[in-house]
């Protein structure tokens, strides 16, 4: 037997003071007798004496086990019952790094190929769980018998996402028995890990971006491999329009390629020129045409922001009227009169100008100089002089930050709430000399590249910005002991068990008393 919170036994202390208080005896008196045949009778008492200390100690001990069943109820005992179950969690990393080629062979066959002959030299009744390994924690099985897991197993595919650490961590925890990973990273879950494969000899893509001014295209490469290498990159236009581009990265670097567009296509599709170990991360689409551009409609009349919308070339900038003027689907709506949030899609990004009234605090109507918040939209920007005198301080909301203050108050915040990317703005753009100053479009700019975040819109899946390779190591202090059994018994909770005794003894000790009356 074994308790769910051992501790609580220290409670049986309590039980050993009791039995001291009640078996505690009183001091002996002297009495002067005037006839010494009283002595007949007091030996006659001195039996009956003894007889009701007998019940008495009857009544102690039916007291202290009854107390011991209730100290014993609260430790949650647990009993074993019947014989050990073998539970295995098999669990196969499909992260873009596990399609590396080795010999011919990717890392994620290789890992399928080594988790086969795991499952089977188990034993005939083991219980099996698959999961793989990615972005998330995907379950195929649970508990299944092993003839299965092994069928399940080989139909497993490799993803392009990047292996998110701690969620397969958190995962993993949840599931008892024997854990075994098979990655080709040195990460330590708590559990067993068979490592598949070396270092990643490697060089990807992880981003690409486009300056429409200059017409300047950045491609970010990324050398995995310890060694460093000149990586060449061809850029291709959809009207056949090539250029190559070539840049030293160091080991385990990062490094831009530019390129100079002669004019904008509608998408560039860019690829390392040469193979390594992963093919995965050597391409990467970048689409530009005004289709795939973040749509932004603002409702209402504002100059100044629209002014600052339409010399953002990299979005789609259109007005309206009102929502029945809206005849397109749109991304972003900026709202520069006060108006309901009800007609917008569940997926946009919004930005109100005119706050709501519950939104709205203390008014003012004096000049008030603005200072930069907490957040990244407003870091560094240049408010020496930058002053607002109408508006209203807005009230903190529970998981918004500060974009822009006054007097240390808030008069613009970002945030999310139901689902939505919203900034809210307390502070009359047609009263504040910002909109004459180089920040103005820089707040605007990153206001709109803010609430766009998760929508940007590719032709195509791209490797992942980061992903975690062979060489990192996570430390998970407090997890699994590594290489912990899983011999694991069957337990029963048999708290109920003792509370139900106690009461069984509770009983009896009220009949021994009524015989004592």
């Amino acid at each position: 037997m074994s308790f769910a919170q051992p501790f609580n036994l220290l409670y049986g202390i309590f039980l050993a003071i009791i039995a001291i208080f009640y078996l505690r005896k009183k001091q002996a008196a002297e009495y002067r007798v005037s006839w010494i045949k009283m002595w007949d009778e007091a030996i006659v008492e001195e039996a009956g004496l003894n007889v009701s200390r007998l019940r008495k100690n009857l009544l102690l001990v039916i007291q202290l086990v009854c107390a011991l069943m209730l100290v014993m109820s609260s430790a949650k005992p647990l009993l074993t019952k019947g014989e050990q179950e073998k539970r295995v969690v098999i669990a196969l990393d499909g992260s873009i790094s596990m399609n590396a080629r080795e010999n011919g062979v990717t890392r994620f066959e290789e890992a399928k190929a080594a988790a086969q002959e795991y499952i089977k030299a188990l034993p005939a009744d083991a219980a099996v769980s698959l999961l793989l390994l990615k972005s998330g924690a995907e379950e195929y099985l649970r508990d299944a018998e092993k003839s299965r897991a092994q069928k399940e197993l080989q139909a497993l595919a490799c993803t392009s996402d990047s292996l998110d650490v701690q969620k397969a961590a958190a995962v993993l925890e949840t599931y008892p028995g024997e854990k075994v990973v098979f990655t080709d990273k040195d990460l330590d879950f708590g559990t067993t890990s068979v490592k598949i494969g070396g270092r990643l000899d490697d060089a990807g893509i992880t981003g690409a971006s486009f300056d429409y001014y200059s017409r300047t295209l950045l491609c970010r490469l990324k050398n995995y491999s310890d060694k460093g290498k000149t990586i060449a990159v061809k850029a291709e236009d959809d009207w056949g329009g090539k250029i190559i581009g070539r840049a030293y990265v160091p080991a385990g670097g990062e490094q831009y390629i530019s390129f100079e567009l002669d004019r904008i296509p509608d998408m560039v599709r860019l690829g390392i020129i040469g193979t390594d170990m992963l093919a995965e991360d050597d391409s990467y689409v970048l689409p530009l045409g005004d289709e795939y551009k973040t749509k932004v409609v603002m409702i209402g009349e504002n100059p100044y922001m629209e002014a600052a919308l339409k010399s953002m070339a990299e979005i789609h900038f259109e007005k309206a009227e009102s929502f029945d003027d809206i005849t397109k689907t749109f991304d972003i709506f900026v709202l520069a009169q006060k108006q309901t949030t009800v007609h917008l899609p569940e997926e946009c990004g919004v930005w109100k100008l005119y706050p709501d009234e519950g939104d709205c605090g203390e008014a003012f109507d004096h000049a008030v100089l603005l200072q930069p918040g907490n957040s990244s939209m407003s870091s560094g920007l240049v408010l020496a002089g930058i002053y607002a005198d109408r508006g209203c301080f807005l009230k903190q909301k529970e998981g918004f930050k500060s974009m822009l203050l006054a007097d240390g108050r808030p008069v613009m915040i970002c945030g999310e709430e139901n689902g939505r990317r919203q900034i809210i703005s307390s502070i009359d753009f047609s009263k504040i000399n910002m909109v004459m100053t180089p920040a103005f479009p820089v707040l605007v700019h990153r206001s709109i590249k803010w609430l766009s975040e998760g929508m940007a819109k590719s032709l195509e899946a791209n490797p992942p910005q980061t992903f975690v390779t062979g060489a990192e190591f996570l430390d998970r202090k407090g997890s699994a002991r590594k290489g912990a059994a899983g011999m694991n018994p069957v337990a029963r909770d048999v708290g109920r068990m003792f509370a139900l005794t106690a009461m069984v003894f509770m009983a009896l000790e009220l009949e021994v008393y009524r015989r004592e009356l």
